[in-house]
């Protein structure tokens, strides 16, 4: 907080909605993320499987998984662009 306020430009984040953003690569697809679905048609009787490929609410939103998301794409950035990523990198890490 004391980081905010001697800087001339603050930034402010809804932390909620940075967890919806988190996407699943194939190896974290497990089956606690599957659901099951109605069918084509509507039909009960031929349920389909249906998986996530985002974080859902409630499951796994920790501020370590958000750290460690955000230090995964400040280190894949392009080399344009490496001097804005080592400042954002020192405020949000």
């Amino acid at each position: 907080m004391n980081r905010f306020r001697f800087k001339k430009i603050g930034v402010v984040a809804d932390i909620r909605r940075a967890f919806l953003q988190i996407g699943l690569s194939e190896l974290g697809l497990g089956p606690h993320v599957k659901f099951y679905g109605v069918g084509r048609e509507g039909d009960p009787a031929k349920p389909r499987v249906f998986q996530h490929r985002r974080l859902f609410s409630g499951f796994l939103c920790s501020p370590y998984l958000l750290g460690a998301t955000i230090r995964f794409h400040l280190q894949n950035v392009p080399l344009v662009r490496k001097t804005a990523t080592l400042l954002l990198g020192i405020n949000f890490t």
